[in-house]
Formats: structure tokens, sequence, C-alpha cells
């Protein structure tokens, strides 16, 4: 009798609470052991209840136009002096050209938004490889910012587009595209102000997409949230209230430069990864207390862009991965 025979004589629930403790690479190769694990393995149920149970964070960066995911928390081969390791992605999207990634747009569920020097945008899931590449966005202004969320009213994953005149305040287009309509199409303009010299990724939380902009008649520096469900735009109260909890910010002042991004690392469950002089630094907060942890990570490329960070997960960019076979 096989091993996958004896394990498939086990509970159901027993079998799901085994197979959610292992990561993606690790369930990708289960697949491999017959067809009825490939098809539990790829039910959209179990998809879902392994996402809720992970807590491998990890960061995507780009170095020399390749992309790197690393991996903190455990100890490089047991060395205490090592805090994580940067591992070179493989995947391909053509047999025919090397993608040269430029930007990392959106971080949701186990899937990043990338874009690559050709204006070509992808969703990937680094777990598993899998990608779909995204119709090309055309209409407005020519300077675009993105961000990627998940819509839980429709079950489906989104991304907005804000297209506006580098230099015209106002008259910002916005655009959708949803990856069960597999289109984009227009919502509305914004309200806001959104010219920057720099184009910037939206934030996804909450079900809103967050954005740094002004109002068009005052210079002052404000959050504007996107709800992916309703498509409408709200401003985000600082410092008194978000969400609609009061005195829910506490200031601590960093006098630290840098791009930063939220791990799981094992100085802290959560704390803030800051780049110092292209050298990661942790920022673990205590109450109103900020200390700095140098953080040794082996295998990054000697130059490299900070993407964002994502989980382990096995959720597909590719709408047909979404439905059970047996429909």
């Amino acid at each position: 009798m096989s091993r996958s025979t004896n394990i498939n004589l086990l509970p159901e629930e027993m079998i799901t609470e085994i197979f959610t403790r292992l990561p993606s690479k690790s369930l990708g190769l289960c697949k491999c052991v017959s067809k009825a694990w490939d098809s539990f393995i790829s039910d959209p149920c179990f998809v879902k209840t392994h996402l809720a149970k992970t807590s491998v964070t990890k960061l995507i960066v780009i170095g020399q136009g390749s992309l790197f995911s690393i991996h903190y928390g455990n100890n490089y081969k047991n060395n205490p002096n090592v805090d994580g390791f940067a591992s070179r992605s493989n995947f391909k999207t053509s047999k025919y050209f090397r993608n040269i990634w430029s930007k990392v747009w959106g971080s949701c569920n186990g899937l990043v938004l990338l874009e690559n020097n050709r204006g070509i945008r992808f969703l990937l899931n680094p777990s598993t490889n899998k990608f779909k590449r995204l119709p090309p966005q055309y209409g407005g202004p020519v300077n675009r910012m993105f961000g990627f969320g998940y819509d839980s009213s429709s079950d489906d994953y989104v991304v907005v587009c804000i297209s506006c005149h580098p230099s015209v305040k106002g008259d910002a287009y916005v655009f959708v595209y949803k990856l069960k309509e597999n289109r984009w199409k227009k919502v509305e303009f914004s309200p806001y102000d959104h010219t920057r010299r720099k184009p910037v990724p939206g934030i996804f939380l909450r079900g809103y997409l967050h954005w740094f902009a002004k109002d068009v008649n005052d210079p002052s520096l404000l959050i504007v949230a996107f709800n992916i469900a309703n498509m409408e735009f709200s401003r985000v109260q600082l410092p008194n209230e978000e969400y609609g909890v009061v005195e829910s910010w506490i200031r601590l002042p960093v006098a630290l430069a840098g791009v930063s991004c939220l791990v799981s690392t094992h100085l802290a469950e959560d704390s803030l990864v800051i780049t110092k002089g292209g050298q990661f630094v942790s920022l673990v907060s205590d109450a109103r207390e900020i200390t700095f942890q140098p953080m040794k990570v082996l295998g990054m490329p000697p130059k490299y862009l900070i993407g964002m960070t994502y989980v382990d997960s096995l959720v597909s960019p590719r709408q047909k991965d979404w439905k059970k076979k047996n429909t």
C-alpha cells in the first residue's frame, strides 16, 4: 500500500490540518503524488483555508532587473548571525525574451502586481510561479499609479489605475481591472490632486487602496482611500481618527530615511524593516520607544529596489484555477 493510499484513509479534516501546515512549494510537490492529492490541494476551499492559516511573510525586491524573494525569521543553515536570505526567482513569462522588471505595484493574498521595462504588467504568485499577463490599459494621460487588492464582496481581485497629467492638478482618471472580467473600465474622476514627481503604489488595507494626495485647493499632503467595492474615494482623517477608531495613531520620531515594509522576523512578530545605506535594519517598537537592529541578509544583489511583502499562498492569478474541477 502506497503512502498516498495510507494518508487517504485518514479523515478529511485531519488531511486538511496536515496540508494547511505545509508551505506552498511543498504542496506543489504533493500535487504530483496522485490525482486525488492534486484535486484536493487545488480545490478553492482548501486554497482559502491554507491562506487563512499561513504566517510566512516574505519580501520581494528587484535587483538588476531580476526578482528576489527575501525570507526572514529562520537562521540560514542554523547560523545565528544571519537574519534572512534572498533567492532569485526563475519564473519566465516567455521562452523568447527575458523580462527586465522595473516596478512592484502591489501585493495581496500572495499575489504580486509587477511591471517590466516595456510597461507590461503581470499578476504573479512567487510561491507557485503561476502568473497572468494583464491586458494593456489605454486612455487617459501618461502618468499612472497602480494599486492591487481583494474585493471580498465579489470574491475578486482588483487592480486600480490612477492616471493624470504630471503637471496638471485635478482631472485624474480612474480605471479598474477585475480579474473575473479580465478587462479595464473607466469608473470616475478622482476629486483629489494626485500629481507627484514619482508615481507610488497604492497600499491595500481593509478593502481600501491608499495613496498620498492633496486637496485641489490645499497644498497639504493627505491620505486618500479608494473603496474597491464601492468605487469611491474618501479622506483618511489624521491623526485623531482612522476608520472610526479614535486616537488610533501614535507618533514615533524616526530620524532615518529609506524605504520601509512590515515583515515578521525572528526579532519580533511584526517589525518594520528599513533600508539604510543599502543595508537592512529592523525597527522594533515597544510602546513609545523604537530600537534599531542591524540585519544580515545573504544572497542580496549589490543594487536593488524594495518591492513589497507577500505571504506564502496557493492563490492563483488564473481565473480557471478558481473553479472546482468537478463543476
